[in-house]
């Protein structure tokens, strides 16, 4: 090594800051060693640097240049090495100001939609920061280790919460499915006592958001509906899955909202439950036809929407049947929808006019 190398050296070691690779993680340590007595400490305006020997945390300097000495840091005398020469202890950075780690993964099962229990994936954020930089490292680096590994104990703990508290969030309308920006909000006010598992680290909860939550049928949690959907869901597994009473209605007239033209349906589907006597086929297919006219009657929006509708419509139409059925048959059973299909002609036509609205809408 030469002279300049030497001087170069021993300056990096008398001066002591936090990694410029360790600026984006919370905690970060100082990973020159032990640190030289007389040694000069930069400390960052939004960091808190901590002395940490043997799980004991021996004292906590703020913001600005320190000395490491026996006038400038008395705390750390009984850490000083035999020679003389180095303090035997680990000096880890703090960030005090909020830091923003991203959410993303599985969040378990919740209800969906058409009331089965499927697991759900979340991807967000939670916006952390501390007051007690000791707590942190003697809590939480003291567990999880220091630098990424700290962040990802943390995410993982901020996950866990939100596994917990959800469910009971959507489930008493707490937030809405339907507007993810509720969700967050409602999380950090239901974990505002532990800071959502937080706490043992020593950290805060400011924020939490969620931007996507869906299931891998890409379906939406139910909300306050979960305990009905769930229910009609039991009440449809239980039924018996005889088919019958196919039925079909060709071209049947609904009025697009959306791009003001009249345009024609096609529906196909079958009645499952139990077997249904001749006597009732006639009326039952009847019946339900005339519920879809019904349904189609009261639609608003484009009805080029409406083949993603097809269970919707089932829902709606066994609404309609089944309480009918069962009064006059003492039968059980839902209503299918198979396919819902628009005439090729209007559905051009309804291409058309909606390309036509997209390339004069003002922006």
């Amino acid at each position: 090594m030469g002279v300049r190398d030497f001087i170069q050296s021993g300056v990096g070691q008398m001066s002591v800051a936090r990694p410029s690779d360790g600026l984006r993680h919370i905690t970060c340590p100082y990973r020159m060693g032990s640190p030289p007595v007389f040694s000069q400490l930069s400390v960052e305006g939004t960091e808190a640097a901590v002395f940490f020997r043997h799980g004991q945390v021996l004292g906590v300097l703020g913001p600005g240049r320190h000395s490491l000495s026996a006038t400038g840091t008395p705390f750390l005398e009984t850490a000083k090495s035999t020679d003389g020469q180095r303090y035997e202890c680990d000096v880890i950075f703090v960030t005090t100001a909020a830091t923003r780690l991203v959410l993303d993964g599985s969040v378990g099962e919740l209800t969906d939609v058409s009331g089965r229990r499927v697991e759900f994936f979340l991807l967000g954020a939670v916006t952390v920061s501390t007051s007690n930089p000791a707590a942190v490292v003697a809590q939480g680096v003291g567990v999880g280790g220091s630098g990424d590994s700290f962040d990802r104990m943390v995410v993982q703990r901020a996950m866990q919460g939100v596994r917990q508290r959800l469910p009971y969030v959507l489930e008493h309308g707490l937030a809405s499915p339907s507007d993810l920006t509720t969700v967050g909000p409602a999380l950090l006010n239901a974990g505002r006592a532990d800071h959502l598992g937080l706490a043992p680290t020593g950290l805060e909860l400011r924020a939490v958001e969620v931007s996507r939550l869906v299931s891998r049928e890409n379906r939406p949690p139910a909300g306050v509906e979960a305990s009905q959907r769930r229910a009609e869901a039991a009440v449809d597994e239980a039924l018996p899955t005889h088919q019958s009473c196919r039925f079909g209605a060709a071209r049947l007239p609904v009025w697009d909202t959306a791009h003001e033209m009249e345009a024609h349906v096609s529906v196909v589907g079958y009645f499952e439950g139990d077997p249904i006597g001749g006597e009732h086929q006639a009326w039952l297919k009847e019946t339900m036809i005339g519920s879809i006219r019904q349904a189609l009657g009261t639609w608003t929006g484009s009805v080029l929407d409406l083949p993603g509708k097809a269970d919707e419509w089932a829902r709606y139409v066994t609404q309609v049947v089944a309480p009918q059925l069962a009064h006059r048959a003492k039968l059980r059973g839902r209503v299918v929808i198979e396919g819902v299909e628009i005439d090729p002609q209007e559905v051009a036509e309804l291409k058309r006019r909606r390309g036509a609205k997209l390339v004069g809408r003002p922006w």
